[in-house]
């Protein structure tokens, strides 16, 4: 039975999709692949702080709670659950570099993949999708921007 890669070496399908995330997976091949640190990928140099800073305002834009009985826009609906979907497929890639499980890596995909219901036919399912999706960007998020270093720091102290 084939070992494991450790979460801090990542597969060459990994790397190639944290680049592209269109590039077909060498992992089904079952190649062994060069690790992140031998391509040279920074994956926190991919993000601006202007990106992140676009990225959490459209995310606190979709976790903002809508009053009762107040109708839904779906234009803006729409325009929030674009630019969501477009921040979490440039997220993905580098949280699974970072070290995303599989389970929720798959799941996410699907959801970048199939995008958001119709804005003017379900609001309320829209509404329901960005809320939902927000709180997974913010995971993405804080994976990509996470400094590893610091984290390994104190991780001794929670021993």
């Amino acid at each position: 039975m084939p070992s494991r890669p450790s979460l801090e070496r990542l597969t060459l399908a990994q790397q190639l999709k944290a680049k592209h995330p269109l590039v077909p997976s060498a992992e089904a091949d079952g190649e062994q692949a060069p690790t992140v640190a031998e391509l040279d990928v920074d994956h926190v140099a991919m993000l601006a702080p202007s990106d992140v800073k676009a990225i959490r305002a459209t995310i606190t834009k979709a976790l903002r709670p809508v009053p009762l009985h107040t109708s839904l826009d779906p234009d803006s609906l729409a325009g929030i659950a674009l630019r969501l979907n477009g921040h979490m497929a440039r997220l993905l890639p580098i949280a699974e570099a970072r070290g995303l499980d599989r389970a929720t890596r798959a799941y996410l995909r699907r959801r970048v993949e199939h995008g958001p219901p119709s804005a003017h036919d379900y609001p309320a399912c829209t509404q329901t999708w960005l809320q939902d999706n927000a709180r997974s960007c913010q995971m993405l998020l804080g994976l990509a921007i996470a400094d590893e270093a610091a984290e390994h720091q104190h991780a001794w102290v929670v021993r």
